[in-house]
């Protein structure tokens, strides 16, 4: 656990050492840059939809005088068990 765990820092280094020179130092850093405003926006954005999904699946709340009543039941049967 612990390799893969130097190999995810090597890789995060190197990654983002290959975004700077390419965004500092190199022809393309326009690019770089469209690129990285683009992944972060789908990022944000998408885990705005994602929750939104899970929002217009999740089913409806129980009423609440529903919910007193079951446990109201639960409770009598304890006390009828013991």
């Amino acid at each position: 656990m612990k390799t893969l765990g130097i190999i995810l820092i090597a890789l995060s280094l190197l990654v983002i050492a290959l975004y700077a020179y390419g965004l500092f130092f190199s022809p393309y850093s326009e690019i770089f840059l469209k690129i990285a405003v683009f992944a972060i926006i789908t990022v944000v954005f998408g885990i705005f939809g994602w929750i939104g999904y899970s929002m217009v699946k999740a089913p409806k709340p129980k009423d609440l005088k529903d919910l007193e009543k079951e446990i109201e039941e639960v409770v009598k049967g304890k006390k009828g068990e013991g």
